[in-house]
């Protein structure tokens, strides 16, 4: 009988990727053999924790043997070198359970030179994803960002987290150092607008003048659109970005018209504004830069701009995400946009459409039932995926067994999601008994519609999952012969 390592190695391959890592780690520690071809997966992605709780215990031994430190004799034990596995970091400040906060200044400056060693030897790294806190040592704030924008492969670029908010005078986060990313992400969320202005602004809006050829960028703070892109609009002869994928939550989206030429290549855009959050003139400036997206998704108000903006520029858009719409708006305006949408726009994109979510977070027009179903329905002939809510209870039941043959009806569409707004009598109020009671029982009443519903024959065996809550179904042929939604619960 054959020895496991007599197998091919693509085979070996293949064994080593069913495993989960509990279950790799201790085939590693079998022998020399397991552990060369256990490593490159075991080690592809990685996380390194900087509290001062884990380092003498955990983080720098890691540290140290990733990057080859010799030991107390001098020798190096092993010639493998297990950072050239490293595709994925994550560096995070979580305190352990059982250390204790109190290294010693000698653990701490053995630390920095350890874990920015080992940071340099990462020459494979392609991701690096960096959760930050307060606590962490300021000396990290400038030399993190230098030793990863030498690392030759790096192209992903994700800092989050905590910063020295409490400090007067706090570092800058030198993100100006960074150079050749295919994507920037960027989350202070958390951070006082001051604060992100601070440490991160400036270093930042010099990152994007100094990549040019960005694709992908997230920022999630509260400042405004044109202080993120400030280096390169005032920066005469700056190259034009060509970011394709941009993200952003919380901006104020007022845009100067010099800010065109570097939006003339998105493709995707996802734009998320919380009720104090102003989108300003950014879907004016898109119509006029003819910006022609194939994935737009907003989380936020709904307005007449964005409407006249997808009317004018629709012709690559496969996925439309339009939630929360709208929040600010009284039911008199929100019903009037609704209409203008299903009624005049949505048909002028409706067949190359793969993905359509509308999830309004209150009753009304923008809600499915009889003004906007048949349309929708019969449009949308190349959905694939669809989310909607209903608009309250009334005629519920029929109305579900209407959608159903209508999605059946759909020969690609494989996904439908059924939510549920809120009354429109809690305009305003994110909480509340009144609220959330009314919730609750629009999901019992969806969900009790289903497991009443009796699919046809030809509807069973389809590939239609729908969801609606907690809960997904599928149309199947039970034990007894009967036909019924089947209901399962998502984990």
């Amino acid at each position: 009988m054959p020895a496991l390592l007599d197998l091919p190695v693509e085979i070996l391959h293949a064994i080593v990727l069913e495993l989960n890592g509990s279950d790799r780690k201790p085939l590693r520690s079998t022998c020399n053999g397991l552990s060369t071809v256990v490593e490159p997966f075991l080690f592809s992605e990685i996380t390194i924790n900087t509290h001062r709780s884990v380092l003498k215990t955990v983080s720098i031994p890691f540290c140290k043997a990733l990057a080859q430190f010799p030991s107390e004799d001098g020798v190096v034990k092993d010639e493998r070198t297990l950072s050239t596995y490293v595709r994925t970091l994550r560096v995070q400040d979580k305190p352990s359970t059982t250390g204790h906060d109190n290294a010693s200044q000698e653990a701490l400056d053995e630390w920095q030179e350890v874990f920015t060693s080992a940071l340099s030897s990462l020459v494979n790294l392609g991701t690096f994803r960096w959760e930050m806190s307060e606590n962490i040592p300021s000396w990290m704030y400038a030399q993190v960002p230098e030793i990863v924008s030498k690392l030759p492969m790096l192209s992903e670029f994700f800092l989050a987290g905590e910063f020295l908010v409490g400090a007067i005078d706090p570092p800058s986060i030198r993100l100006d150092y960074l150079r050749n990313l295919r994507t920037l992400a960027i989350d202070g969320i958390r951070l006082p607008k001051a604060t992100f202005s601070q440490t991160i602004l400036g270093p930042l809006s010099t990152a994007l003048l100094n990549i040019p050829d960005l694709q992908t960028l997230h920022i999630r703070a509260h400042i405004s659109f044109s202080d993120v892109f400030r280096a390169i609009l005032d920066t005469k002869g700056a190259s034009v970005l060509n970011i394709k994928k941009l993200v952003v939550q919380n901006l104020t989206m007022d845009v100067p018209a010099t800010m065109i030429p570097h939006l003339q290549c998105l493709s995707s855009l996802e734009v998320c504004a919380s009720q104090n959050t102003e989108v300003g003139n950014f879907w004016n400036v898109l119509q006029t830069a003819s910006v022609s997206l194939e994935v737009l998704k907003v989380y936020g108000d709904i307005d007449r701009t964005l409407l006249d903006y997808i009317s004018h520029c629709h012709s690559r858009l496969k996925v439309l995400h339009l939630s929360g719409a709208v929040r600010k708006a009284t039911d008199e305006m929100s019903n009037e946009l609704a209409d203008l949408f299903f009624g005049s726009v949505l048909h002028k994109f409706a067949k190359s459409l793969r993905e359509l979510r509308i999830r309004p977070s209150y009753k009304g027009r923008w809600c499915l039932g009889p003004h906007n179903a048949v349309d929708m329905f019969s449009r949308c002939s190349n959905l694939e995926t669809l989310s909607v809510c209903f608009n309250g209870k009334e005629g519920i039941v029929d109305m579900i067994d209407d959608i159903m043959n209508r999605a059946h009806s759909l020969p690609k569409l494989k996904s439908l999601d059924l939510g549920t707004a809120a009354a429109t009598w809690g305009r305003g109020a994110r909480r509340g008994t009144g609220r959330i009671e009314y919730l609750l029982e629009m999901r019992r009443a969806i969900r009790n519609a289903l497991k009443n519903l009796q699919p046809t024959e030809a509807q069973v065996g389809s590939g239609l999952w729908i969801y609606t809550s907690m809960y997904y179904y599928r149309a199947c042929r039970m034990q007894d012969g009967s036909l019924q939604y089947e209901e399962f619960r998502l984990r």
